[in-house]
């Protein structure tokens, strides 16, 4: 109850309260008489009426019970007091001394003498009230020793208070009972607003969160609102309370001034609303109170949170934020929807690298695919399509970009020339995917054409690239353009390994443009945060994954990662496995190739090229440093190696010596793949443990067929020879400037030479027992007899040379090129002629120990034979012009039928025309025509002495005088104006003879001074 006490005695207005009966009589609430007269409302003079109305209005309305009005001054009071009993809003009573004892005891707690007081008054409120407040006082008393007493007692008063009107009291004592609702329910009803939290609490408590809401919500207790909406799962009544608060908020500012307080509390709840749904998944209910958040942050964070991505870009498109929805499809991993959301915000190049990205993993890594080559699927012409529509808007040098890449994964080049033409545009275009690919599909097109189909219409060295462009655009296939194409693919590979093991340091654009192709062949997604990249797997059935140890991998939202050293591990494997897989099909392809030229007898040239070539490749499977050593067939590429090293030596060192001094060939011998080969082959005799005669002739043999060798080989030869003293002292000279624990050759009389030395073990080696298994080859023994002989003549100031033997001077001088070789040639001029002719007549006068040491080599008898003794009769040729001993030991030798039936007609017929002449001395015009007719022109050199006007049109003569290189020394031996007949056959320049008539016109031919 509230006493409202002298309220219109106090107040300022007096008998302005009178203004009352003029609205009265407004509204028929009175008569005309006189007795309600009244002074006129006036706004201003009336003003301070609104704020006596307002403290009314508060005492009246924050009253739950009775509002008791007790006035001294009747007069001021009576205008309003007339108003409340016509309206019948108030009771009047006098209160006589009974009744004011009695409420005096009421308010004292003497609730017993309060009723018995109130019952003599007959006031039977009154007595109602202080009985019920005396059940209550004594339910209190007994709540705790008994407690069932107590409730009936509450009960009672409870029933009473209600039944009176004392609705707080009656709410109180039901909420003591624990009848919730009920108290709740008269809290709400009966007791006005100031109640509401006790009647949602009551609510609350009862388990009925519909109506404690609904109380909290009447109230404005937001917080307790929206708890017992999500006690009670309410969550459609929470969020339609938070609409009505939000639209409250615009219209009222009060309110507005606290939206800052509920917001948080709105935002919880409807994150719980979200959640709860979550739970259930219920994604689309979840959404609905997602987008009921304030902000779009809000939105994002929770469902970011939650990992529901699929909402998230839902989300940011209704919002028509297509840029950032693309950003989460990424993370997703679903590369075509990020393209069309990519493409409806502008972004175009963005898409369309995209789809290609797409288009080449799916090709590679479908379910059932194991990588290489592309593969067809249902919408990859589809998805290219709109690849290029895409790019359509973008500059044009975008857009051809993408019309080429499209093409190459399409796999649309039906020939050679497709290819090559869209490798060029990719190479033009930067394009390290397009590079990689046309290489690939070119060298797969190599390798699956028949062998016959190869082209073989030159004979010399090339720039592969050069050479190949043209052809390839003409669909023609070269040995050439297998290896060119090779080593392009090989090369970018490498640069991939090589990014893969730094990918933490990729700076360079080009590095960084392997590494990203790298990630799109794999299908894999690269994304960094904070310098620090995480990397998902589109599709972890893919086959390459198979080698990564499945504990490692986890799942990271839809998507599976892996840590970046495993990634690097996995690409390293895949891409070494394909180094060496199409590096051993490339090596069986030129093994096939070789093969097929040998079979075809074609050039030896090319043959050699391929040996060369299959030592490169094989060579640099070996050397890669793969992490795992099983992706090396180790066997297969040392058998390749050791092939190719015994077949080149016979290409080097064939049977008809004239083969190996072509231009071409010496070409290819100076090259540096050539010297590597021939390098591994001195290696690889070194390694062997039965270091026979043999072996010890073919190492020689390589030593000084191989031109200039570094020190460390030179030292290794050497120590290789340690024990065998002839060849010991022989490999010493040659490795004079290389420091060796060999001991120092011996100091004779004879000054130490690489001519006296060689000859000395030569000399070792004919006492040999050439009936030995593993003996020194007749090829290497002759090889090295004519180099001890053309050793022995250059150190005079002219001397006479075939043209191939020059050829092989040319080489072995430039590996010996550091050494002295002026020796005391009176000393040595006797024993080394000696040995030369009685080694020729012992080989060709004995001709069946010839022919079974021939045999014993495991060469064709009949093929080489005849060529021995040609090799042999030009060698006597040869001392004759040199050191000018007497033609009868030429004429004694063509004098034997089994020895002159083996020359070439033509050339006999020129000796025998001589031979009848009876001369003792051979005219050098004669032996000139004579080298000729057997395709080994005779060459005379000159150190010294002045050779202008000497005649000899057979032979080439050669000015050294001014130590010209050996480039200027080739163009003479083989010259480009057109004069020479074939590799083999050349113009004579000039003739020197002093006696020779021979000259056929007198006049003398050009020579070239050096």
């Amino acid at each position: 109850d509230v006493l409202l006490h002298n309220f219109f005695g106090t107040s300022p207005l007096k008998n302005q309260w009178r203004v009352i009966y003029g609205y009265m009589k407004e509204q028929a609430l009175l008569n005309n008489s006189s007795q309600w007269s009244s002074p006129s409302f006036d706004d201003v003079k009336h003003d301070i009426l609104r704020s006596e109305l307002k403290q009314l209005y508060v005492a009246i309305t924050r009253t739950r019970q009775r509002l008791w009005i007790c006035e001294n001054a009747l007069d001021f009071s009576k205008p309003m007091f007339d108003y409340w009993k016509k309206k019948c809003l108030i009771q009047v009573r006098l209160v006589d001394h009974a009744c004011a004892e009695a409420m005096q005891l009421l308010h004292e707690g003497n609730y017993r003498m309060a009723t018995m007081c109130f019952g003599r008054a007959r006031y039977e409120y009154g007595e109602k009230l202080a009985k019920a407040s005396a059940f209550k006082a004594d339910a209190d008393l007994k709540h705790v020793l008994s407690p069932k007493e107590a409730s009936d007692l509450r009960r009672q008063a409870a029933e009473i208070f209600e039944a009176i009107g004392v609705a707080d009291s009656a709410a109180e004592c039901f909420y003591m009972l624990k009848e919730y609702e009920k108290a709740g329910s008269i809290f709400m009803e009966k007791c006005g607003e100031s109640a509401l939290q006790k009647a949602g609490e009551c609510f609350s408590l009862a388990g009925h969160y519909s109506r404690a809401a609904e109380a909290y919500a009447r109230g404005n207790f937001f917080s307790k609102c929206l708890s017992n909406c999500a006690k009670g799962e309410l969550f459609e009544m929470g969020l339609q309370y938070i609409g009505n608060w939000r639209r409250l908020g615009n219209e009222d500012r009060g309110v507005v001034n606290k939206s800052k307080e509920i917001e948080k509390l709105e935002q919880d709840f409807l994150e719980s609303c979200a959640l709860h749904h979550y739970d259930l998944g219920d994604y689309r209910a979840m959404m609905k109170y997602v987008k009921a958040f304030r902000c779009i942050d809000s939105m994002r964070n929770l469902l970011k949170r939650l990992g529901c991505l699929d909402e998230l870009i839902s989300l940011e498109e209704d919002f028509g934020n297509f840029s950032v929805a693309a950003k989460i499809v990424r993370m997703k991993g679903d590369i075509l929807r990020e393209a069309d959301l990519l493409g409806k915000s502008g972004q175009n190049k963005e898409a369309s690298m995209n789809i290609l990205w797409y288009v080449l993993f799916y090709s590679l890594w479908a379910p059932g695919s194991k990588g290489w080559p592309l593969k067809q699927f249902a919408q990859k012409e589809e998805l290219v399509a709109k690849a290029k529509h895409l790019a359509k808007s973008e500059p044009i040098a975008f857009y051809e970009y993408v019309s080429v890449e499209s093409s190459i994964l399409l796999n649309q080049q039906s020939s050679l020339a497709e290819l090559k033409e869209c490798f060029s545009a990719s190479r033009r275009n930067g394009s390290v995917r397009g590079e990689i690919l046309c290489a690939r599909n070119i060298l797969d097109f190599h390798l699956r054409q028949n062998i016959s189909n190869f082209f073989w219409e030159y004979d010399w060295l090339v720039d592969p690239m050069e050479y190949s462009e043209p052809r390839i655009l003409g669909n023609e296939i070269s040995i050439d353009s297998l290896v060119c194409f090779w080593n392009l693919w090989r090369e970018k590979i490498v640069r991939i390994i090589k990014c893969v093991q730094c990918v933490e340091m990729v700076e360079e654009m080009e590095n960084r443009c392997c590494w990203e192709f790298c990630l799109n062949y794999f299908g894999v997604l690269e994304q960094r945060t904070n310098m620090q990249g995480t990397y998902h797997l589109l599709n972890p059935d893919a086959d390459w994954v198979r080698n990564i140890d499945k504990r490692i991998l986890r799942r990271n939202g839809q998507l599976v990662a892996l840590e970046l050293r495993q990634l690097v591990s996995a690409a390293q494997k895949y891409w070494y496995s394909e180094l060496t897989s199409l590096g051993m099909e490339l090596l069986d392809k030129l093994d096939a190739l070789y093969l097929f030229l040998a079979k075809s007898s074609l050039s030896n040239f090319w043959q050699s090229r391929c040996l060369v070539l299959l030592h490169e490749v094989a060579k640099f499977l070996q050397e890669l440093d793969c992490p795992n050593p099983s992706f090396r067939d180790s066997g297969a590429l040392e058998g390749f190696i050791d092939t190719s090293c015994r077949r080149y030596f016979g290409h080097i060192f064939p049977l008809d010596w004239r083969i190996s001094p072509a231009e071409n060939m010496i070409s290819l011998r100076g090259s540096q793949d050539s010297r590597l080969l021939l390098r591994r082959t001195i290696n690889l005799i070194i390694s062997k443990k039965d270091f026979s005669h043999g072996k010890m002739g073919e190492l020689v043999t390589l030593v000084l067929g191989s031109g200039m060798l570094d020190d460390d080989l030179y030292r290794k030869i050497a120590e290789s020879f340690k024990g065998n003293t002839s060849w010991e002292a022989f490999m010493e000279c040659i490795c004079r400037d290389v420091p060796s624990e060999l001991p120092q050759a011996s100091d004779g009389p004879v000054e130490i030479s690489l001519a006296w030395n060689l000859y000395r073990a030569l000399a070792h080696t004919c006492n040999a027992n050439w009936t030995e298994r593993n003996s020194i080859t007749p090829i290497c023994f002759l090889y090295l007899l004519e180099r001890l002989l053309i050793l022995f003549s250059c150190s005079k100031g002219r001397f006479y040379a075939t043209k191939s033997s020059l050829v092989e001077w040319l080489i072995c001088h430039e590996g010996l090129a550091r050494h002295s070789l002026s020796f005391n040639l009176r000393d040595c001029l006797v024993p080394i002629i000696g040995f030369v002719t009685s080694t020729i007549r012992q080989l060709l006068c004995n001709e069946e120990e010839t022919r079974e040491w021939i045999k014993r080599s495991k060469l064709n008898v009949m093929e080489y034979y005849p060529l021995l003794v040609l090799k042999s009769v030009l060698l006597v040729c040869l001392l004759h012009l040199n050191f000018g001993i007497s033609p009868n030991f030429l004429n004694y030798l063509l004098g034997k039928s089994w020895i002159s039936e083996q020359l070439p007609p033509e050339f006999l017929r020129i000796l025998s025309d001589c031979q009848k002449r009876n001369s003792q001395k051979t005219s050098v015009g004669v032996l000139a025509e004579a080298f000729k007719k057997v395709d080994d022109p005779l060459v005379i050199t000159y150190f010294a002495a002045d050779c202008s006007n000497l005649l000899c049109p057979h032979a080439i003569i050669l000015d050294l005088k001014s130590n010209k290189c050996k480039e200027e020394i080739m163009k003479v031996l083989f010259p480009k104006d057109g004069s020479t007949v074939s590799s083999c056959k050349l113009q004579d320049l000039t003739e020197v003879s002093e006696d020779s008539s021979s000259s056929s016109n007198g006049v003398p031919a050009p020579v070239v001074h050096l």
